[in-house]
């Protein structure tokens, strides 16, 4: 999750402002095209944990009296969930590619027309195909991590992580330029996708449970699945799309109303803040297959347990991060690239921004690990709050970056910052002696690994 840093030496030394202004604007397209899955990731990941944990059945919301595990694993729910998660992703991927094809085209033509060349323009179709593949066989880690594999799809992201840095590093050092990075992102989706299949094949290979169990799945039974699955798939949908406002929007506005230089500034001081707060949340991610599963099976004592230690470990390592950013990481970056100005406040102004919405977020997967995603009507209009406020402010004042900053934490403030917490822990009846608590099992469970 810390992949940001480790690529930044290498983008700074070698690629000059405007096209690492332009990759940063590729991410954000690329983020946009992730949205077109419209929330089936987080849900057939749900619905794996539920299946892998001995759940008979699905529900629409929360959970049924059948939905309860026996502790033994409903195969033939298993491989539909499985079957239907294929089908989704494919007309996805084909709807992501092209709306990149199409108006990416447009846009990446109109910002970057100046710098257009061969090696640019063969980059972005590179960017396309990768891109294809990500979406297409992206239901690999959505299963894997519905399974329990999240030691496994933590390895997967290393493995390819390691193979995108080397090859990144030969590509721009012999001369690739923009052209190398979108390769190195190429390889990185393939060799991903390729790494959690081998790793799902070992916990459960679809084709040999289906002929070892004589399973039959019916076009009927896929789509009974998409059914049951739809009303919580496209409320994740639209959190994605809140989340892709809140985070990587602010990338893409700023590239209209500012350089592209400006743009690469902004956008490294955010790829920092939000790697930082990718590595604090972990501790949370790696565990929603333990809430889901616990939720399943009504364990109340484990559900408070695991979310006390959650949230109280990401606050431990965002901090801890924050600081060694601060007096660490961007004095580094300075060394490396002299010539752009970091703006130390303003990181400091995105870190705390990230904080408040990866706290939010600490809770709001909670609730949509137990089924019910009350919250996406609140995000929706906090990231609509935040997008008028960005426009208004980037064309009143001259605040530059510090728009995105304001605009999101105002929009953040007006409701979601306080309420989420306050709904679960009410639920969970959990006060500060429990993230005390929750704070020793993290500093416990990590001086144990």
């Amino acid at each position: 999750m810390g992949s940001n840093y480790f690529q930044l030496p290498f983008l700074l030394y070698f690629l000059d402002s405007d096209r690492l202004g332009l990759w940063y604007v590729l991410m954000s397209l690329s983020a946009i095209s992730s949205l077109i899955t419209f929330g089936f990731t987080p849900s057939f990941s749900r619905s794996v944990a539920y299946c892998w944990s001995g759940a008979k059945s699905l529900s629409k919301e929360g959970k049924e009296k059948e939905m309860l595990s026996d502790g033994e694993i409903d195969y033939h729910l298993l491989v539909n969930v499985f079957s239907a998660c294929k089908v989704v992703y494919f007309f996805m991927a084909v709807i992501a590619t092209f709306f990149l094809v199409t108006f990416g085209t447009i846009y990446i033509s109109i910002i970057a027309g100046n710098i257009m060349c061969i090696n640019i323009k063969a980059g972005w179709c590179i960017f396309l195909i990768a891109v294809f593949i990500n979406i297409y066989y992206g239901y690999y880690s959505a299963l894997l991590i519905g399974s329990g594999g999240v030691k496994e799809n933590g390895q997967a992201i290393v493995i390819a992580n390691i193979a995108r840095l080397f090859l990144l590093a030969i590509l721009l050092s012999t001369g690739f330029d923009f052209l190398g990075v979108c390769i190195s992102y190429f390889v990185y989706g393939f060799l991903l996708r390729v790494v959690c299949k081998f790793f799902l094949d070992k916990r459960f290979a679809i084709k040999r449970l289906v002929k070892d169990q004589n399973i039959s799945i019916s076009k009927k039974d896929v789509i009974c699945c998409l059914e049951t699955l739809w009303p919580n798939a496209w409320r994740d949908g639209m959190v994605s799309v809140s989340d892709y406002v809140s985070t990587q929007a602010g990338t893409l506005i700023c590239s209209a109303f500012m350089s592209l230089e400006q743009t690469a500034t902004y956008s490294i001081l955010s790829q920092v803040a939000v790697a930082v707060a990718k590595v604090s949340r972990s501790i949370d991610v790696a565990h929603l297959p333990v809430i889901q599963s616990a939720y399943v099976n009504d364990d109340k004592t484990k559900l408070k347990k695991t979310q006390a230690m959650c949230v109280a470990g990401y606050i431990i390592v965002f901090i801890i991060g924050t600081v060694g950013t601060v007096f660490i990481g961007l004095p580094i970056i300075h060394v490396l690239k002299p010539e752009i100005l970091l703006d130390i406040y303003l990181f400091l102004g995105l870190a705390i921004y990230q904080f408040i919405i990866s706290l939010r977020n600490c809770y709001s997967s909670y609730l949509s690990s137990t089924n019910r995603l009350w919250y996406w009507k609140s995000y929706i209009f906090a990231s609509g709050l935040c997008l008028v406020l960005e426009l208004l402010l980037f064309n009143q004042t001259r605040l530059g970056g510090y728009v995105i900053v304001i605009s999101s934490i105002v929009s953040e403030a007006v409701y979601n910052i306080w309420h989420w917490p306050k709904l679960v822990n009410r639920e969970l009846n959990m006060d500060i002696h429990d993230y005390w608590t929750g704070m020793g099992d993290f500093i416990r469970m990590l001086l144990g690994r």
